[in-house]
C-alpha cells in the first residue's frame, strides 16, 4: 500500500497480540524505512483503541491522562467497591464478580441492562449493582479497565458520528 503511494497516516493496521504488532512493525520498516512506518496507527486493538479513546476522552468525561487499571488493580478495586456496599467475598467471590462484568462488557451489555434483565434474581441484581458501583468508582478514578477500552471505543463511535466520521475519513 504505501509503495503504491498510499500515505502513512491513512492506513491504520490493527492485531491481536503485543508480538504480531512488532513483527509487524518491523517487517514494514524494512520495507518502506522506519519514518514511513511510524506514520502508521499500527498496533494491537487494545492499543489503538487506547489512542482513540485519549483523542476523544472528553467525550465520555475522562481526561486525556486516565490509568488503565490492569486485572489486579481491577480486583483491588472491585474488593472495595464489593466492601462499601457489604456485598460478601463468601457468597460473591470478586474475581468471578469481575469476570461476570468483564462478560457483560464484552457483550456491549451496561450495568443498566444487566439490572433490567436481572429480574428477580437476587444473583444478578447485586452483579448488576456492583457493576454500576465499579464503573462509577473507575470514572471517579479517571480509570479504565482493559475492558473499557473496547467498550468505549464502540460507544464513542456509535455515540458520536463526528469521532467515527473523523476515525473513518483518516483512514483508507
Amino acid at each position: 500500500l504505501l509503495q503504491s503511494g498510499l500515505k502513512p497516516q491513512s492506513i491504520l493496521a490493527l492485531t491481536f497480540t503485543k508480538k504480531a504488532a512488532t513483527e509487524m512493525k518491523e517487517r514494514i520498516a524494512k520495507v518502506v524505512g522506519t519514518e514511513a512506518a511510524s506514520k502508521l496507527w499500527m498496533g494491537t486493538f487494545h492499543s489503538i483503541f487506547a489512542r482513540i479513546l485519549r483523542a476523544e476522552a472528553e467525550k465520555l468525561g475522562l481526561d486525556k491522562d486516565f490509568t488503565i487499571y490492569d486485572s489486579d488493580d481491577a480486583q483491588r478495586l472491585i474488593k472495595s467497591v464489593m466492601a462499601e456496599m457489604e456485598v460478601s467475598e463468601k457468597n460473591f467471590a470478586p474475581k468471578a464478580l469481575l469476570g461476570e462484568i468483564s462478560f457483560a462488557k464484552n457483550r456491549m451489555i451496561t450495568s443498566a441492562e444487566m439490572k433490567e434483565n436481572a429480574g428477580a434474581d437476587f444473583r444478578k441484581k447485586t452483579i448488576a449493582r456492583v457493576y454500576s458501583h465499579y464503573c462509577a468508582r473507575l470514572k471517579e478514578s479517571n480509570a479504565l479497565d482493559f475492558d473499557d477500552i473496547l467498550l468505549l471505543t464502540v460507544k464513542i463511535f456509535e455515540d458520536f458520528p463526528e469521532a467515527l466520521d473523523k476515525f473513518r475519513n483518516r483512514y483508507k
